[in-house]
């Protein structure tokens, strides 16, 4: 979509930084799949939880 539509369609979150962290940690703190989805994300050029930014690609040492 972001491809499509731009990167500032997916980042339309009008959201601070200290309340995304915080939504951020609480999502990896409750949900145990969340980490792996970040490492996924990252791989694919892509950071954070509650407010994605496009980002170099990472690869993963799997």
């Amino acid at each position: 979509m972001a491809d499509e539509q731009g990167a500032d369609y997916i980042d339309d979150a009008d959201i601070e930084p200290p309340l995304a962290r915080l939504m951020d940690t609480l999502a990896f703190d409750t949900v145990p799949p969340a980490r792996r989805l970040i490492e996924l994300l990252k791989e694919r050029g892509w950071a954070g939880w509650t407010k994605l930014e496009r980002v170099e690609p990472v690869r993963s040492e799997r």
